[in-house]
């Protein structure tokens, strides 16, 4: 038995008492299960947190295929099994290393939620904040860049403005200029304070700026949306 399917009759409650308690054993002693133990909590707590239609399922299941195909052998499997979607998704991250699904770094830095930029109320033609904004809401922050720019440039003291700005920086890999604008944003008093200092905490971590990383980092406050994985920088760089 691999050490996922032992998980997953531990999880669901699958074991006798004694093979539960054997299991517990094992997992104090052994260093790859206990890995692969917390590499399935984590991916559950995504599921619970991120999959909750069933709609989603079938558009889920194509993106997830591919890696469970190359990850996956499973020959002689009985074709009336019926696979339900956390087991299909769990096995397939852990098969492919979660890290390609959640973490993109070492410690889930990389998994975070980019806000959305609020749009002006315009009539007629669009003007350049709202084309910024379009564009930046459907991740085209290459495009976004310069609109968001010459936005942030034109109204120095607007915390949204270069907020956004800074946040298409750091979608860019732009890391140092972002830095410079978030530095400031993140000592100030305005709604992104915090905001910023996630993502000042993430273009330092990138620029392999530890202290700086940490610095920015801890200044995110456990009611921030960016408390976790800021609390994973934190970790990375101590």
């Amino acid at each position: 038995m691999s050490n996922f399917e032992k998980i997953e009759a531990y999880t669901e409650g699958r074991m006798s008492e004694p093979e539960r308690a054997a299991f517990e054993l094992e997992l104090q002693a052994d260093a790859q299960l206990k890995q692969d133990y917390e590499d399935w909590l984590e991916a559950d707590d995504i599921l619970e947190r991120h999959i909750g239609h069933q709609s989603s399922i079938a558009d889920l299941k194509q993106i997830l295929n591919p890696l469970t195909q190359q990850h996956f052998k499973i020959e002689n499997a009985p074709k009336a099994k019926v696979v339900s979607i956390k087991k299909y998704v769990i096995a397939a991250i852990a098969a492919a290393a979660i890290f390609i699904l959640y973490l993109s770094l070492p410690g889930g830095i990389d998994n975070y939620t980019t806000p959305d930029m609020p749009q002006a109320v315009v009539r007629g033609s669009e003007n350049l904040s709202n084309k910024g904004a379009r564009l930046f809401n459907e991740g085209k922050y290459e495009e976004a860049l310069p609109l968001l720019k010459e936005q942030a440039s034109s109204e120095p003291n607007d915390a949204a403005a270069n907020f956004f700005y800074a946040v298409s920086l750091v979608k860019t890999e732009r890391y140092a200029e972002a830095l410079a604008v978030l530095k400031p944003l993140s000592e100030g008093e305005s709604a992104y304070k915090e905001d910023a200092a996630f993502f000042a905490a993430l273009s330092a971590y990138k620029l392999n700026r530890r202290a700086e990383a940490l610095a920015f980092a801890e200044k995110v406050a456990e009611s921030s949306a960016y408390y976790q994985p800021s609390q994973k920088i934190i970790k990375k760089c101590r």
